[in-house]
């Protein structure tokens, strides 16, 4: 009887916190999930494509404006698509937005599942508490929200990052207890890995890399716990358990060292006269180090066969590989429909974009991201990082000290200190490498390639989620009189969080922010029985927003700061606009307001300039673009060119 009331109340106690889980996500991500129309250039383009993929019934060639759009795989467009499905009619913004909201809430359930588990296995005495207090945290991240609001691609890396690297840790938990295979726990890695190649290429695999098996690495190189070096190899017969070699000395350490200035200094030599580039090099440095030093440390012979037998039973060749033949498989099916030579000048140019290596700038703008990225777990961290450093400061310039102070980074997140007589954190729970690898090593990894944008960092906001729920049980445990305080405290500020943002995003940001979307522009152009929304370009500039709204694309005309192959459309000069409004008719088109309040618009001078007969359009809607969004939006037409100018 005993037990099945205690059966009971576990079970009422989870259905608890799975309904608080679930009004958290409700609240800050779905309320009011299309009252703020879309301001960003990206949640505009993966509509436009979506939509176009779904009246074309097509599944392999993403297209915009008809014209092949290979920066991303497809997979965020086939669920836009099967959503629209669903309920009928083509895809829109509330079936985007829902998406991808989706794939955060099923994140958010995920880690709550897989941090029971780890938790537990790490021996922490309120596991369960631990792991609703990281969902939690995850659920009203203040850029997690934000993705899910402004519906980023990224945001598909987060159940991504959550499966892959929770099945991973839980096949290597097997490995080390059993030395066996967990094959379900591979296929699901497996299968998230596919999911991330699908969703944005490479960098879908780089959180099952880094946080997977770079915690399998970390841990084989630091521990001095038993080794397991017996692979699970057809022939071999496991062998006993072989204690870990001893910490091999200063070298490991200073190489460390050298490799963190040598970072720094190739930081600043290639960002000269940059201000940032000091303090980057300095955060660099400090997370390069310890990489270096756990490469070093690997190389011993008994740890590195470690590594490669949890590596047998963990099969990265497969959860990574698998991924990688997907994705090759797509892109060949796709360059088959478009030629090579388009796909390779598409991937070519995505790459451009989107990499960079050793931007001065990087380090720092990662290091702020993290520190506000996931909320209170962004907050927790940095004091968790603050009270380790602190705790294991450097004592004295010297080299005895550094040797023995250098691996003061790796302990941080655990319950306890390492030993004064060896580096790195001895004999500690996975788990802590876990964390450090799926916290500081998307920091690194970020820190060194990119173009610095914050949402790169989303698939490793459930690592700092997952350090945030643990360092809150631990300071629970030690501060036995503030416990209570603390946790009111802590579902006090999750509530703040939740309410806030789903006020903000679900009504108050329209209110404030109303005139960044093209949303009411669009629409009172599109009720003008006067205008043809066919027939409307845009002088300048080009917002893939309008495009959205109307229903059609617009047509640039100048310089409007796009590539052809992004847009999917050539911008015309004047000439050839003068050239159409002869044959074709009245065009309406869109320019913007001088900053300075004169009388006469530069757009309007332009067309006048060349030719053009310009009435203005009276409209009430406020659309804002440039920077700031200080130049706003209006409409002319033109009509009865008088002569062709030699400009244009």
């Amino acid at each position: 009887m005993t037990h099945t009331r205690s059966t009971s109340r576990s079970a009422r106690r989870l259905v608890l916190q799975g309904a608080v889980l679930l009004a958290l996500c409700a609240v800050g991500m779905f309320a009011g999930l299309t009252t703020h129309g879309i301001t960003s250039w990206h949640e505009a383009q993966r509509l436009v494509v979506a939509r176009e993929m779904h009246s074309a019934h097509e599944w392999i060639v993403p297209t915009i404006n008809g014209r092949p759009y290979l920066a991303k795989p497809p997979l965020l467009y086939w669920l836009v698509s099967g959503a629209a499905h669903v309920t009928g009619g083509p895809p829109n913004l509330g079936h985007l937005r829902f998406v991808v909201a989706g794939a955060i809430t099923v994140s958010v359930f995920g880690l709550w599942f897989f941090a029971r588990r780890l938790f537990a296995d790490a021996g922490l005495s309120r596991a369960p508490q631990a792991a609703i207090w990281a969902a939690a945290m995850l659920a009203t991240g203040i850029l997690v929200v934000r993705s899910a609001r402004v519906a980023e691609i990224d945001a598909l890396f987060l159940p991504v990052a959550v499966f892959g690297v929770g099945s991973i840790a839980l096949a290597w938990r097997t490995h080390r207890d059993h030395r066996r295979t967990a094959w379900g726990w591979v296929v699901v890695a497996t299968l998230a890995g596919i999911a991330g190649a699908l969703a944005k290429s490479l960098p879908g695999l780089i959180p099952l890399a880094i946080a997977g098996y770079g915690a399998i690495a970390t841990w084989s190189a630091w521990t001095d716990g038993p080794l397991d070096t017996s692979p699970a190899l057809p022939g071999i017969r496991p062998r006993p358990l072989r204690a870990a070699p001893a910490c091999p000395g200063v070298w490991a350490n200073r190489t460390g060292l050298v490799a963190g200035l040598g970072a720094g200094i190739a930081l600043i030599a290639l960002n000269p006269f940059k201000p940032a580039s000091l303090a980057s090099a300095l955060v660099l440095g400090v997370l390069v180090g310890p990489a270096a030093a756990t490469l070093v440390r690997l190389a011993h012979p008994a740890r590195l066969a470690a590594f490669f037998a949890a590596c047998s039973r963990t099969h990265p060749i497969l959860v990574l590989g698998a991924p990688l033949a997907a994705l090759w498989g797509w892109q060949s099916l796709a360059a088959s429909r478009v030629g090579e030579a388009v796909a390779a000048d598409q991937v070519a140019q995505e790459l451009d974009s989107n990499f960079a290596l050793l931007p001065g700038a990087n380090p720092l703008k990662m290091l702020e991201a993290s520190s506000y990225g996931v909320g209170i777990a962004s907050v927790l961290c940095v004091l968790g990082v603050a009270l380790a450093a602190h705790r294991h400061r450097l004592a004295r310039w010297s080299w005895p000290a550094l040797d023995r102070r250098l691996g003061f980074l790796l302990p941080l997140l655990g319950s306890e200190p390492a030993p004064e007589t060896c580096t790195g954190p001895a004999a500690a729970s996975p788990l802590r490498y876990l964390v450090f690898c799926w916290t500081l090593g998307g920091l690194l990894v970020f820190s060194t390639a990119g173009n610095g944008h914050g949402r790169y960092l989303t698939p490793f906001w459930p690592g700092f989620a997952l350090a945030g729920g643990w360092l809150l049980a631990l300071a629970v445990e030690r501060l036995p009189r503030a416990g209570r305080t603390l946790h009111v405290m802590f579902w006090a500020l999750v509530l703040v969080l939740a309410l806030g943002q789903g006020l903000w995003y679900g009504w108050a940001r329209e209110r404030a922010f109303g005139f960044r979307s093209p949303r009411a522009l669009a629409a009172e152009l599109r009720a003008r029985p006067d205008i043809d929304p066919a027939r409307i370009c845009t002088l300048g500039f080009y917002r893939v927003a309008i495009d959205a709204y109307l229903g059609c694309p617009t047509q640039p005309v100048g310089d409007v700061g796009r590539r052809e192959a992004l847009i999917g459309i050539r911008s015309w000069t004047l000439a050839e606009l003068h050239a159409h409004a002869c044959h074709g008719g009245t065009w309406t088109v869109l320019i913007t307001d001088d900053e300075d309040g004169a009388a006469t618009l530069p757009g309007e001078r332009r067309l006048r300039d060349a030719g053009f007969i310009v009435t203005p359009i009276a409209l009430d809607a406020a659309f804002n673009v440039g920077d700031n969004h200080a130049s706003r939006v209006r409409a002319v037409r033109i009509t009865a060119p008088r002569t062709v100018s030699a400009g244009g």
